[in-house]
Parts: C-alpha cells; sequence; structure tokens
C-alpha cells in the first residue's frame, strides 16, 4: 500500500544493523527476544556477513519510536551500530520556497524560449558532436552496450522508450515483484503529484534520435545515450517520497544484476545502510550519478558522496535553473530547466503518452549518466577494467568528467561542481593513469565512511553551508563553519562547546534528521546560525554579546520544537534527562527473528 507523503519528517519502514563480527549474530539473536516480536523479518545485505536488516511485516511506529528503538539496538552486545530506515519526503517540498521568502506559486515559470527547440539540451552539451566524431557507425549508436540502472518510480510503455528497457531484468521493490511497471496512481485511483516521472527521465537517456512520432506537445525526445538500455528498478511511487531501504536495495540489485552506470533522479539524507550500498556497487565498477535535489538549500544523499556523481542543474541561457540545490558536494552542472522528455498520465479513457517540458537535477542527472555510458561504449568497459580495475572505474570516470567541463556564465565556485558537463570533451580527453583514492584520512571515520554521514560537526556544516561571500579558502571556510555551528550546537544542546563532538556521537543524526527534513526547523536553527556567525564577527566574547542574550528565546523555542518529537535520549539533551524506552513499541517481545 502506497502511503501518504508527510508534511515533515518520516515514514518508518525498519532498522539497519551492524554487527561487531560475524561470530554476534546466535548471540545478537538471543538479546533481540527482548525487544522484537513476531511481526519483524531479518535480511542480511551486501557482501558482508555483519549487516541486516530488520523489517516490520506489520504496523508501523513513529519517527521518534523508531529512533528510540535505534538506541536500544545499539545498546546490545554485539551491534556495532543500528539506525532506524525511513521514507523521506525532504525535496520539492513548498516550505523550502517559503523559507527563502519567496511565494511557493513562484516555483513554476514559464519557459525559456530559448528551450524551444527539443535539443537543445544535447546541444549544450556537445552530445552531437560527440556522436558525430566517436560513433560514427550507425549499427553501434552512443551508449551500445552499457545498461544502466534507473531508481526510480517504475515506467510506462511510452513508445519513446519502445526497445530500450530490459523489463524482465526490471524489480519492483514496493511490491516485491518482478514487474517495474509505474501504476501511475495511489490506492482508490488517487493521482500522484509527478506521474510518469520514471518514464520521462529514463527518456532523457535512451530515447531514439528525433522521437517516435509526432505528440500534442509539438516536441520530441533524444535522449543522450539511445543505444544504451535501462533495468527499470521501481523504488518509490512517487520521488517526492524517497525510500532510504529500497534505494539502497536498488542500487545493490543494479550493481549485481548487470548495471555499469546507476541513474538516481531522486535523494533523501545520509544513512548508513545508503551509504553501504553506494560502497557495494563501486567494488562492482559501478558509475553512479544521482541529483542534488530541487528546493532545498543543500545537496541531498546519495549525491552527497565523494563516490556519487553529483548533478546540479543548468537552462538554456548558459544560467543555472533557480531552484537546484547547489554546493560543495556538487561535481558538475547539466541541463535540468526545460528540458524536453516523455510525458505520460492516466485519463478515463486510458493512458495519453505526450513530450513536455520539465525541471530539476532529476533531468541533469539522466544527461551526465547518458554521458557515462557513452564513455564506457566508446572506450569499451571490458578494457577500462583491465587497464585500472573494476573498483577505479566510477573515480577514474569521475575524474575525467569534472576535468572535462566547462565554466559558464551562472557558474559559482563551490556551488556548481567543476562546471558544465561537455559530452564531446569528456570522450575526447586521453585517459589518466591510475586515479588515487579520493578523499583524506580526515573526511573518513576508521571504517571508510565519509564524516559527512555520522551526524557530527562535518554533517550539520553540509546541511548550513554558510560559504557564500567568504573570502577564506575553503578549508578555512570549513573551519569557521564548524566552530560557529559548535557554538550554536552548544546552546541548543545546552553544553560547553568541547562537549559538543560527543554529544553529536550520540545523538547527531538524530538531530540532523529532524531538521533536515522539517524546512521550519531548519530555517528557525538557520537563523539562529547566522545570529552567532555575526557575533563573533562583531565581539571578541560571543558569549557575552547582546547578539547571543537576544537568540536565546529563539533557541529555547527550537529546543521546544524539537522536544516533542525527539527520542528519550535527545529529549534528555534538550530538556534534561528522561527515563529512555527499552523496547520496540507494540511489541510482545516473545519471539525473535533469527539471523
Amino acid at each position: 500500500m502506497h502511503p501518504d507523503i508527510p508534511a515533515t519528517g518520516g515514514i518508518f519502514e525498519g532498522f539497519a544493523i551492524e554487527l561487531a563480527d560475524a561470530d554476534a549474530k546466535s548471540h545478537v539473536s538471543r538479546e533481540l527476544s527482548a525487544i522484537a516480536g513476531p511481526d519483524w523479518a531479518v535480511r542480511q545485505f551486501g557482501d558482508r556477513h555483519t549487516d541486516y536488516e530488520l523489517i516490520q511485516s506489520k504496523g508501523r511506529l513513529s519517527a521518534q519510536d523508531g529512533w528510540n528503538a535505534a538506541y536500544a539496538l545499539r545498546a546490545l552486545p554485539g551491534v556495532a551500530y543500528a539506525e532506524p530506515l525511513f521514507a523521506l519526503s525532504v525535496f520539492d517540498n513548498p516550505k523550502w520556497v517559503a523559507g527563502r521568502g519567496a511565494a511557493t506559486d513562484s516555483r513554476d515559470s514559464a519557459h525559456l524560449p530559448e528551450s524551444d527547440s527539443p535539443e537543445w539540451s544535447l546541444d549544450a552539451i556537445r552530445v552531437r558532436e560527440a556522436w558525430q566524431k566517436f560513433f560514427p557507425d550507425s549499427a553501434k549508436p552512443p551508449g551500445h552496450g552499457v545498461v544502466i540502472g534507473h531508481p526510480d518510480t517504475g515506467y510506462q510503455d511510452h513508445p519513446e522508450l519502445d526497445g530500450r528497457i530490459l523489463s524482465e531484468a526490471g524489480y519492483d521493490f514496493l511490491h516485491e515483484d518482478p514487474d517495474a511497471h509505474d501504476d501511475l496512481e495511489r490506492p482508490l485511483a488517487e493521482p500522484i503529484p509527478n506521474p510518469g516521472h520514471g518514464t520521462g527521465t529514463a527518456s532523457v537517456i535512451v530515447s531514439p534520435g528525433g522521437g517516435r512520432r509526432k505528440y500534442a506537445g509539438n516536441g520530441w525526445v533524444t535522449g543522450v545515450a539511445p543505444g544504451a538500455q535501462i533495468i527499470p528498478l521501481r523504488t518509490s511511487y512517487s520521488v517526492m517520497l524517497t525510500s532510504a531501504g529500497n534505494l539502497a536495495r536498488a542500487i545493490e540489485y543494479a550493481a549485481t544484476h548487470g548495471a555499469h552506470v546507476i541513474s538516481i533522479s531522486m535523494g533523501g539524507l545520509f544513512s548508513w545502510r545508503l551509504r553501504r550500498a553506494v560502497m557495494f556497487a563501486q567494488q562492482h565498477g559501478v558509475i553512479i550519478c544521482a541529483a542534488a535535489g530541487n528546493y532545498a538549500p543543500f545537496v541531498g544523499w546519495p549525491a552527497a558522496y565523494d563516490d556519487v556523481i553529483a548533478c546540479a542543474a543548468s537552462n538554456a541561457r548558459g544560467g543555472t535553473w533557480r531552484w537546484g540545490c547547489r554546493g560543495q558536494a556538487v561535481d558538475v552542472t547539466a541541463p535540468g530547466e526545460s528540458v524536453w522528455r516523455a510525458t505520460v498520465r492516466k485519463e478515463e479513457d486510458g493512458l495519453k503518452y505526450d513530450v513536455s517540458r520539465g525541471s530539476g537535477t532529476s533531468l541533469a542527472t539522466t544527461c551526465t549518466a547518458g554521458v557515462a555510458a557513452m564513455w564506457l561504449s566508446y572506450h569499451g568497459r571490458d578494457a577500462l577494467i583491465v587497464r585500472y580495475g573494476k573498483e577505479n572505474l566510477p573515480r577514474v570516470f569521475q575524474r575525467v568528467l569534472r576535468e572535462s567541463c566547462v565554466k559558464f556564465p551562472g557558474w559559482k565556485e563551490g556551488k556548481f561542481g567543476e562546471g558544465l558537463v561537455d559530452a564531446f570533451r569528456t570522450l575526447d580527453a586521453p585517459l589518466p593513469d591510475l586515479v588515487a583514492d579520493g578523499g583524506t584520512p580526515s573526511d573518513r571515520d576508521a571504517d571508510g565512511h565519509p564524516k559527512i554521514d555520522r551526524g557530527g560537526l562535518r554533517t550539520f556544516a553540509h546541511l548550513f553551508d554558510m560559504s557564500d561571500g567568504r573570502s577564506e579558502s575553503a578549508v578555512e571556510a570549513r573551519d569557521i563553519a564548524e566552530r560557529d555551528l559548535r557554538r550554536a550546537l552548544a546552546a541548543l544542546l545546552d553544553t560547553s562547546q568541547d562537549e559538543v563532538p560527543a554529544r553529536l556521537r550520540e545523538t547527531g543524526p538524530e538531530l540532523a534528521f529532524h531538521l533536515a527534513t522539517d524546512p521550519s526547523l531548519y530555517w528557525s536553527f538557520a537563523t539562529i546560525l547566522e545570529k552567532w556567525e555575526k557575533a563573533a564577527r562583531e565581539s571578541s566574547t560571543v558569549e557575552d554579546s547582546n547578539a547571543v542574550i537576544a537568540v536565546n528565546f529563539e533557541i529555547e523555542g527550537l529546543r521546544q520544537s524539537l522536544s516533542s518529537r525527539a527520542s528519550a535520549p535527545l529529549q534528555s539533551q534538550l530538556t534534561g534527562p528522561r527515563k529512555a524506552r527499552v523496547g520496540l513499541p507494540g511489541t510482545s517481545g516473545s519471539a525473535a527473528p533469527h539471523l
């Protein structure tokens, strides 16, 4: 059954659990009997023997109870980590627009006249030039031999996708069956906010040149890599609701079912479960492109990971799409405003197929994924693996792609990656020497996970990027941002600045979850943070400044709002000690799922 899209927070789906070692399985299974009932099932994921999902077959916990239970699971001997899994409504929320001081109806605007040509997006990134030089044989179209995993809303049998969908390899993670068709509705035929999203994004990658027939919209779709094929993976009925668990499973499924590229036109928040899936796919040599996000003030996950190519959106004038997410995590920019794509809608007399223009970083992602398919097709994936090793292939492509980008009129450093994707330059670039592993030790924990998804200062620095207008270097700007964050978080958690890192190690992921899934809470903390920053600039004794004294009232209001939805451990940090609840609410505790 399709759930409603939550206005804030998320829909609880289960837990991801990491055991300390494989030998802990039997011990943890016994311990789970104290908190889990017979309505819970366990399944292993990935290629380790320590990683499991704990999924409830009946009923749903509230987000608050989900976090409470996650802390209880973490306390079990033999459990190294546990996190709740949610389906989240983070992006495309009109409250983000209102928080920026704009009217919510200002998100929709007329298409630029420069986008009237259905193939403007191809011209912008020199796709046809690349076709002419690197794919002269009509029997071997651009992207031939490349398979693209496509986690989205599923697909419909649009003429623009005819022959390009590997339907027998697809899967529907909503209903656990192999039919990945998009039913275009919620229960009782209730319309969904963005019908046919998966159909439209797939068409931007693989639709044949010039369109299949004449449409009412008087346009057509031409895919970037029309020779590639798509594995459809239905993970959500609407990309406004991103399931961390379904997306992670779809990434792993694609990596083990023949996908060479994964195009993710959706996003949510950080998740240890999702990060594990990204690492799994990279080890299988799969290139992952993901949307930076729409309307929100931060880049979403998995795009925020270094291993994933984060895509921002440009327009037909060489500028940027106003409502696309941007920031230090963005790798490249590609056409995303007013891009022609296939559309489908359900009416009383049947399905209506058309083409029209749409906007979003979703479309920038599919343009980039198409370039990745062309690069693999031209150089030969097998030959690239022999040269670099399977696990290094995604990193090599990301380097070539970034170094081949061009600056454009709307480009800003630290906001739109290395610039606009250039398909011709990407394919024409010489293959580099082996690329070293990205990231520095200070950016990753001992287990290889980036600190950006640990709920610490790096996570909050990503969510609340204050780099605009700074003259400092990127490292200096980050250090200053983390200093101001430390002060603001210390005030919110009513503790010393020295104690903040320890507090965040305990409840930081949950605090970030609440702030990032509710625009009103987010903007409240952002306002507090801005005042802390201003006070730091104007006073050498920040804690005693009038500006800080004035913001105490706002901090107390935010603290109360957070306390009403927080777990017992986070409530204790916000309002004082409270007795933590142990166990999974609503379960009998009579039986344990077996690991």
